[in-house]
């Protein structure tokens, strides 16, 4: 014989009520935390790999510095000499053969108009370039030899369709009036 039990049915309001209680609190409490764990276990193994790839790498960048302070820099640097005002407008003549030498094309050279006006002895040119990307290399280390360049002071680099453009913003050396 098999024993029956019989629930009242406000025990079966109970049992209900208690269930929904545990899976509320089970919502409530234990699920966020478990993601925000796994959240956190995550990040956790990206710092490590990124630990151990620093780890690894440390002893290469080390050696890199120490054979740099070994050799010092064999970077010629060129003395930098004024332009007179009158090659300030024959510029793009400079910077033509640069970029026919280095097979890219010269887009547009300008001087910034608010430095031209001033007497500073500094002139700021505005030059566009376009071509193949490792080209821009060597007319980048050419135009660093230029005698009256004293900084270039921003690079843009920008990709139109299958041609790339450089679009250089220096400063060159003025004489003075």
């Amino acid at each position: 014989m098999a024993i029956r039990y019989k629930i009242h049915s406000s025990n079966w309001l109970y049992l209900v009520i208690c269930v929904l209680g545990v899976a509320a609190f089970f919502l409530v409490g234990i699920y966020p935390n478990s993601v925000a764990m796994d959240e956190q276990e995550e990040t956790i193994a990206e710092y490590k790999t990124k630990i151990e790839t620093q780890e690894l790498l440390f002893p290469v960048f080390a050696r890199l510095i120490k054979d740099v302070q070994q050799q010092g820099s064999t970077l010629a640097v060129p003395t930098v000499v004024p332009i007179t005002r009158d090659d300030t407008t024959r510029i793009a003549d400079v910077f033509g053969p640069l970029a026919a030498k280095n097979r890219v094309n010269l887009e547009s050279v300008a001087p910034d108009t608010s430095s031209y006006l001033e007497d500073s002895g500094s002139l700021t040119i505005n030059a566009a370039f376009s071509g193949d990307f490792f080209d821009f290399q060597k007319l980048l280390l050419d135009v660093c030899q230029l005698p009256f360049l004293t900084a270039i002071s921003q690079v843009d680099l920008r990709s139109a369709h299958e041609e790339k453009k450089l679009v250089l913003k220096m400063q060159i050396k003025q004489e003075q009036k």
